[in-house]
């Protein structure tokens, strides 16, 4: 049995953020490669575009959005667009992110605000949108990849958490549990772990 075989995601539809260039864009192109439909969303819609036609060659069909993922009408529109053009979502990867170093006594408000803009606020926001279709479908994949980076009196930590979160129409995760991608990040605990925010089912 081959990969593709093993890893199939023929009409399956993926919405990833961040999606254009970087890691985004090589997450993108592991999708299609087992293919997957692509929502492409980023600032630059340009970007996204020479992605996603780029994409094309593994005879998926693409979508380019611009998206900012600090205002929720953007990415609610992204949400709708993927609904309209491809009738579901079953995969959305929280990629957009900023990677800036934060420095708990000397970082200024505004510089803290727009990181937790993105980084936190921006993955909930697009949790929100997408959650409503894959209750609908009664599947559906979020992975939440996303970085803190801390320094408290000299001591350096990391946190890179990824999560999976998967609804259930049976047990539908409409409410955070007490464990979030933020209470991790900034306490440090389970650095590398993988958490569940919702039960675990296979894409049907």
């Amino acid at each position: 049995m081959s990969i593709r075989e093993i890893f199939d995601l023929t009409g399956r539809v993926a919405v990833v953020t961040g999606g254009s260039v970087g890691l985004g864009r090589q997450m993108a192109e592991g999708l299609a490669e087992m293919g997957a439909n692509l929502v492409l969303c980023a600032r630059k819609q340009e970007r996204c575009q020479q992605a996603a036609e780029e994409l094309q060659k593994h005879g998926v069909q693409t979508l380019a959005l611009a998206c900012d993922v600090k205002d929720p009408a953007s990415i609610r529109a992204v949400a709708d667009a993927a609904v309209k053009q491809f009738g579901r979502i079953d995969i959305l990867i929280n990629n957009a992110a900023i990677f800036y170093g934060i420095d708990n006594f000397n970082s200024t408000f505004a510089y803290l605000r727009k990181i937790f803009d993105v980084n936190y606020f921006g993955t909930w926001l697009m949790c929100r949108a997408v959650f409503p279709y894959m209750e609908q479908q009664n599947s559906g994949v979020v992975l939440v990849y996303d970085c803190f980076w801390s320094k408290v009196s000299h001591v350096h930590t990391s946190c890179i958490p990824v999560y999976t979160w998967i609804p259930s129409g049976n047990s539908p995760a409409k409410e955070p549990q007490k464990t979030s991608c933020l209470e991790s990040a900034v306490s440090g605990n389970d650095r590398g772990k993988s958490a569940p925010l919702g039960k675990r089912f296979h894409l049907k």
